[in-house]
């Protein structure tokens, strides 16, 4: 079992949380029996809060001793418990990992935007967009101007502001040229459907793969957590840079303490509490370590805090979250566990908005 991350900062005085808990909804006997998703990692996971599901699709599986790419999508009903299989469109979709995904709740659809596919004998790079409409069993490829530049390891995030989506990150490239690092951030805008890239004023951030990328709306920024950064073979961070929407501007964040170097790592975002979440990754590539520590944002502050929680979850990395908001609690889908990888579900009540009042979490 690899081991978890040593943490170093703690809540001397916080009662902890109670701690991660399984859903039965990953009930082994309903994935033998396809009533569930198979144990995958690299995935793509969404919230849709009208309809109160997660969606998952695609990642990189292992079966009978074989590795592949299911273009399969689910829904988790948080009401039921239950999983449903919404799409598994052989004719049009192609399988990948390293995807990335995001919820248009104008729209009321799902967009899936680049990963690499299981295509030759190094496989292939995309930057193609597709769509699936809520209730629709099929997804239907976007028909985009502009292009873009293909890529795996990427997030996409969507602008509510602005109904966009922005992509950040991930690294690309061609059968004969692979390893490209991806600086530039892209967008997306769903009226006009068209790929544009924002001409970024000042300095950039340094290009990287297998971030998180969360939107702060109370500031109108995006905020970006650790990853592989690049150039060569890439190292692990744990920095946080903020990207202002209305001046199209990065700046290092450098909240404190600092946050151990990881990346595969998830995110959500908790609005009401003006706070994010961070769980679990790597330390770097090839590195044996997975984490699965909790870590808390507070975006006022900028101050970043260890917390406490009385069952961890298993280490993990390159599984998915999202926040569930009406529950207010986490939810965790997926991911590599060292030596094979996860089916199961986890959620974790993190209770009241206001720091102050929920256990593990303290304000000042």
């Amino acid at each position: 079992m690899p081991l978890a991350f040593l943490v170093v900062v703690v809540f001397a005085a916080a009662e902890p949380l109670k701690g991660w808990r399984r859903l039965a909804a990953d009930d082994p006997a309903k994935m033998e029996r396809m009533e569930s998703p198979i144990a995958r990692s690299m995935h793509a996971s969404v919230f849709d809060p009208a309809s109160d599901k997660m969606w998952i699709t695609g990642g990189l599986v292992r079966w009978n001793g074989q590795q592949g790419c299911p273009n399969d999508t689910w829904s988790l009903d948080f009401k039921t418990d239950q999983w449903t299989c919404l799409s598994e469109d052989q004719k049009n979709l192609s399988g990948r990992y390293g995807h990335a995904a995001a919820f248009d709740p104008v729209g009321k659809q799902l967009l899936l935007v680049g990963g690499e596919a299981m295509i030759g004998p190094t496989g292939k790079f995309l930057g193609d967009t597709w769509a699936l409409a809520v209730g629709a069993v099929k997804w239907k490829r976007v028909k985009a101007d502009g292009v873009l530049p293909a890529r795996h390891g990427h997030t996409v995030t969507y602008d509510p502001t602005r109904r966009r989506l922005i992509v950040v990150g991930g690294v690309g490239g061609s059968s004969t040229l692979r390893g490209v690092w991806m600086e530039s951030v892209w967008t997306f805008n769903l009226q006009t459907q068209e790929w544009r890239e924002i001409a970024v004023e000042g300095k950039n951030l340094p290009p990287r793969n297998f971030h998180t990328t969360v939107l702060d709306p109370a500031r109108d920024r995006l905020l970006v957590i650790g990853g592989i950064v690049g150039p060569g073979s890439g190292s692990a961070k744990g920095d946080v840079w903020a990207f202002d929407l209305k001046t199209d501007t990065w700046q290092e964040a450098s909240p404190q303490p600092l946050l151990a170097a990881r990346w595969g790592h998830a995110a959500a975002l908790d609005e009401e509490g003006d706070r994010l979440f961070v769980v679990g990754g790597a330390p770097g590539p090839g590195k044996p370590l997975l984490a699965s520590d909790l870590w808390c944002l507070d975006l006022k502050q900028m101050k970043w805090e260890c917390v406490p929680v009385e069952t961890r979850l298993p280490p993990l990395n390159t599984h998915s979250m999202v926040w569930d908001p009406a529950r207010r609690r986490l939810v965790v889908f997926g991911g590599n566990k060292g030596r094979y990888f996860s089916g199961e579900v986890w959620v974790l009540d993190v209770g009241p908005a206001s720091p102050a009042a929920s256990p593990g979490l303290k304000s000042e």
